[in-house]
């Protein structure tokens, strides 16, 4: 439970706020936990403390996105960093997947408020109306759309609206791959479970090679599906 503050410490009220809501939706949903519970667990008394810091609950969603957008944000730059030291077409289509998910992967494995954050942003995206899809894809975009020099190059003659749509499952997948992860030790699976507590490296590894497998999948727009 986050700390109780004063109404009067704005600032601090304010932060306590956005903790409490980002525990509270990565665990019960956007839609699953009343402003009421928000402001309890925040250590508030005033119970329009939400209207006055974020006008309503899409606001407060917003700042919570933003707060999360701040965590990521200096491991996006490491990455950003370490893919402009190598021209676009030297990176091997695995190397670039792993630095593209690079800061997702850090934030989640350091466990506590980067865990909760990856939940949040999974939980995000189901939030009814498509508004927390929307929201979660403008927050990301400036980071993928860096590496898009890249992505091209290493897939020749792929249309554009293709890698584009591509990018974006692997971008889901990224997310939710993580966030429901942790529930295999709670919820056993084919044996999976035992991975993820034996081999967690060889697990990130086969994850790793499974959203580049998708990134980087030839697509031929002529062939008939099994859709035709």
């Amino acid at each position: 439970m986050t700390k109780p503050t004063t109404d009067t410490d704005q600032p601090h009220a304010r932060l306590a706020l956005i903790e409490s809501a980002l525990h509270a939706f990565a665990h019960h949903g956007i839609n699953g936990v009343s402003l009421r519970t928000i402001v309890a667990d925040a250590g508030q008394h005033n119970q329009s403390a939400i209207h006055y810091h974020f006008k309503n609950k899409q606001g407060l969603v917003v700042a919570v996105l933003a707060y999360v957008s701040e965590l990521l944000a200096p491991e996006m730059q490491r990455s950003l960093a370490d893919f402009a030291q190598q021209p676009s077409v030297n990176w091997r289509p695995l190397d670039l997947t792993e630095l593209i998910c690079r800061p997702f992967i850090k934030i989640d494995t350091d466990g506590g408020v980067g865990r909760t954050a990856i939940k949040f942003m999974s939980r995000l995206t189901w939030q009814e109306g498509g508004q927390g899809q929307l929201l979660l894809v403008q927050a990301v975009q400036p980071y993928f759309s860096q590496f898009s020099p890249a992505l091209i190059a290493l897939n020749p003659g792929k249309p554009i609206d293709m890698l584009t749509f591509q990018l974006y499952l692997a971008v889901n997948t990224l997310i939710h791959g993580l966030a429901d992860s942790g529930l295999l030790t709670r919820s056993p699976a084919m044996g999976v479970e035992q991975i993820r507590r034996d081999k967690p490296k060889q697990m990130l590894n086969y994850f790793m090679g499974y959203i580049a497998g998708g990134l980087f999948t030839p697509v031929d727009t002529e062939a008939p599906t099994a859709l035709d």
